[in-house]
This record gives structure tokens, sequence and C-alpha cells, in this order.
């Protein structure tokens, strides 16, 4: 398989896209060994048509697993940009401008889109909020993308919108309504969505009529997009932008698997009508004391009411059926004060929403996008609980 390695932006272009090469996206962050297992997964598969390579995120990856690689083909990314342009009555005039990087599925895709409707494309390789508020007002750019995190550097510098920008699509993590609130009152004309690698972007996103109000918005399914649940709230998709292979090392050997469709994703979701409404991933819903929990949903409630940001993790437990317990980064509060926050927080809630326990980590894993890295962070966790024997 003639495969080329894409590691920049400026290794992706309209020659490459146009060609029958299939490419790799490679994460500027992986290890030596993560690009030689990228290298060996993809060289085990023989396929017949080209193929785009794109790596899973590794949030929920158990330790003797590496990250996914989806093999998209190019018809498959042409049918998502083609349902989002629709979906933002983009067209040719419309210029794209993608701060993510190159590996990551929501900066590829925002180049698909632009190749979808003929526009005008352009980028950042690093992300740096000055640069990129001055890439939008000289290029004029309608759309853009951005994760959560890269909104939040935004607000918190108190910046503005461009007059010209149409929309910015935030995906990659959930969207707290507080951002939401404190961007859009920046003039910051935000669309939140739902999507994953899987079907090479989005599943669902904010319609432009909701820019009208202040109010969180719903999020509409994509005209490219079936989705169902099953009665535990499992989320199924059918769709053309579905991934046609998906490589994996597990336990030192290559895992091949092709979808069928419908396609069990690994969201859980509630659906009505033509709106989607995610409840967090499958891996993130637990039982405690034999009551479900998400642990998401849980974790966005207690960063409200301690006013600090953590993330919550589970650890199995014999008697509970799993340990809850909340990890802080370092110096964000005394451990007095967050002792207090959690006795509160106990005496208040049932059984299964008490916290076992909190532990302060010099550095919680993140990816290169500021996504947490849950898997690393339960190994941390785990560790520091063993010494405490």
């Amino acid at each position: 398989m003639d495969l080329h390695l894409v590691s920049s932006w400026s290794d992706l272009n309209f020659e490459l896209w146009n060609s029958p090469k299939s490419f790799l996206l490679v994460n500027k962050f992986w290890t030596p060994q993560q690009l030689q297992d990228a290298k060996d997964m993809t060289s085990s598969y023989d396929s017949s048509s080209s193929l785009v390579w794109v790596a899973s995120s590794g949030s929920s990856q158990s330790l003797n697993q590496s990250f996914k690689l989806f093999g998209l083909t190019r018809n498959s990314l042409l049918s998502s940009a083609r349902a989002v342009n629709e979906h933002l009555s983009a067209s040719s005039g419309d210029r794209w401008l993608s701060p993510l990087p190159v590996f990551h599925v929501g900066g590829l895709s925002t180049f698909v889109r632009s190749i979808e409707i003929k526009s005008e494309f352009f980028f950042l390789e690093s992300w740096d909020v000055k640069e990129f508020l001055h890439a939008l007002e000289k290029n004029e750019v309608a759309y853009t993308s951005l994760v959560p995190t890269q909104l939040f550097d935004l607000v918190n510098q108190n910046r503005k919108a461009p007059v010209k920008l149409k929309a910015v699509i935030v995906g990659g993590a959930k969207l707290e309504e507080s951002l939401y609130s404190r961007a859009r009152a920046l003039g910051w004309p935000i669309l939140p969505s739902f999507g994953m690698t899987e079907v090479g972007s989005q599943l669902a996103t904010a319609e432009l009529k909701t820019l009208k109000s202040l109010q969180f918005p719903n999020l509409k399914i994509l005209s490219h997009i079936k989705a169902t649940t099953d009665t535990d709230s499992n989320l199924f998709v059918t769709s053309p932008a579905l991934f046609s292979v998906c490589l994996q090392i597990v336990d030192g050997l290559i895992q091949i698997h092709l979808p069928t469709q419908p396609y069990q994703t690994s969201d859980r979701a509630q659906i009505n009508g033509d709106f989607i409404n995610p409840l967090g991933r499958s891996q993130r819903f637990i039982k405690v004391l034999g009551e479900g929990v998400q642990l998401d949903d849980l974790q966005s409630q207690m960063a409200l009411e301690f006013s600090i940001q953590g993330h919550l993790i589970s650890i199995p437990e014999d008697r509970r059926g799993a340990q809850l317990i909340w990890v802080t980064g370092p110096h964000q509060i005394t451990d007095h004060q967050l002792t207090e926050l959690v006795q509160k927080w106990n005496s208040q809630k049932p059984g299964h929403y008490r916290l076992s326990a909190w532990i302060e980590l010099e550095k919680i894993p993140l990816s290169p996008l500021g996504k947490p890295l849950y898997g690393e962070i339960e190994k941390s966790v785990a560790a520091r609980l063993r010494q405490n024997i």
C-alpha cells in the first residue's frame, strides 16, 4: 500500500487529496513507538481503496491497548462535509479556517468542507489566540471549528468575535453552558456540536437560527445521519460517512474491525425527533450500589458546586461496585477547603453519588487538545491508592 505520512498542515494539499494515495495523519505528540505502531497497523491491512487514516484520542483506551486507527474513504469524508456545509448554508465564497491540528478529525473535516464547496482554506499549525484572531480578520473567515479549551482561552482573554465570522462549531468535548454564555456575550457565534472520528466529523450541530437567542441550543441531527438508541440509551448510527475499517493493537496483536450498519458507537444518547442529547461515553456510565451513574454529568455538577476544575473517575470496588474519586491538579485549593467541600457534597447526595476520596495529582494527563485522558488518570490514581494501603 502506498502510504503518505501527513505530519503538518503543509503536508496536506489538494494534490494529495486528489491522488490515489492513502495517507496517515500523524500526531506530533506520538512517541517513536506509537508512530511505529501506526505504521505497523496500516501496513497490515490490504485495502483495494485509498484510505485516510485518523487516530482516536485514546482517552478511554485500556493499558493493554493502542489507540484506534480509523480508515475513512474520501467519499465518506465528503458526505460528512456536504451535510455540514448544507446545515450551515456555506457556499464557495465562505472561507474556512482550522486552528486545530491536522491529526485531529475536527481539523481534517474543515479542510474537506472547503474542498466540497470549492472555497479557500486557511490553517494554523499551532494554537495561539492572537494569531487565530489575526487569521480570522485578515482572511475574512466565515467558518471555523474550536474545542472548548480554545474557546475558554478566547473568553478568558475577553476577546470579541470578528464581524465577518458567521459561525464557530465547537466540539471534541462537552461544552459547558457557562462557557457558552460567556462566549455569546462577547459576540462569538457558537454552534455546539456532537461528533466522533468514526463518521469523520459531526453527527449533530446546533442550527444557525439558534444564534438569534442566547439560550443554550439543542443539537439537530445532520441529514446524512440516521441515529437510534436501544433500551440502555446506547447510540447506533447509519451513515455514508461511516469508517471502512478500524485497527488496534491489543495485547501485542493487531485487530481488524469492519463495521456493520447500524453501527453501535461508544456513546449514549437521548433522541427526540430530529434532535439528540448526548449522555456521554458508554465507558463513563457505571453502576454504583446498583444505581446508574453518568460520570460526565456528575462531574459537571461537582465542578459547578465546587467552583474548581476537576475530573471524576471510578475505581472498581467489591461492595459498592465502584468508588467515585474526585481528582484535581496542584494548588487549586487547600486540603482543608476541599475536605469540607467533599463532606458537604456527601451529606447532601444519595449513596451512589457520594465520593470515596479526592486526590491531587501533580499533573493531569491531557491530550494535545486538552481532553482528559481518563485511562491515564485512573492509572495514576490507582498507583496513589496502592501507596496509601
